[in-house]
């Protein structure tokens, strides 16, 4: 009986402890610094009509004359990695976007298309640093499903969630003051990385472990 009852006390602290090393062995990470890219009109045409940035950068167009406009939406050109616009041709105006999955995207202006196009190409690849695991406090981890993240109350923000191959495998929007839960129970056990995207800030990037 009683080696039963010590088997079975064993069995319970080797789980305890596995989990114990999963919990620290998640790792918080940053974004090295979010890199603004800057789009500007020249005439009827975008400069530089073709950029390269990373997931998290953003992009600001700046309309120097004309009516124009961003025009990016999935809508218009079915394969782009997300979806982006700034509404009717106007003068004027600065538009921004962050973006936050990894793909190509084509955009024009809606009122010169003929000419007036340009490119927005994202990477998956990271700059990311080690901080301090109380840099973004998500819970429980691991998780079979549902996981909390502590949100930003004044701005709205993007979640996006990655797998090990840097492929975006859940993608969620949250309205300032919303509450950030987020369901992982359709994925597979394993490692991922949820990034959390600001406009102007840097996105944080923290580590989260999926068990079943």
């Amino acid at each position: 009986m009683w080696l039963f009852a010590l088997n079975t006390y064993k069995k319970a602290m080797h789980k305890i402890l596995l989990c114990t090393s999963i919990i620290f062995a998640t790792i918080s990470f940053k974004l090295h610094g979010q890199t603004n890219h800057t789009v500007s009109t020249v005439g009827n045409a975008f400069s530089p009509s073709s950029i390269t940035i990373n997931v998290g950068d953003t992009v600001t167009w700046i309309n120097t004359g004309g009516a124009h406009n961003v025009n990016g939406k999935t809508s218009t050109f079915a394969g782009n990695a997300e979806s982006f616009d700034n509404g009717t041709a106007s003068s004027g105006w600065t538009f921004k976007h962050v973006f936050t999955v990894s793909g190509t995207n084509d955009y024009q202006c809606a009122v010169h298309a003929g000419g007036m196009k340009g490119k927005v190409i994202v990477n998956a690849v990271m700059n990311i640093k080690p901080i301090g695991t109380s840099a973004s406090q998500i819970y429980p981890n691991p998780t079979s499903g549902l996981v909390y993240l502590p949100i930003n109350t004044v701005n709205s923000q993007v979640i996006t969630v990655y797998n090990l191959q840097g492929q975006v495998v859940v993608g969620q929007n949250f309205d300032a003051g919303a509450i950030g839960l987020i369901n992982l129970s359709h994925l597979n056990n394993g490692f991922y990385t949820i990034g959390v995207a600001v406009e102007n800030q840097a996105t944080s990037f923290a580590k989260v472990s999926v068990v079943k």
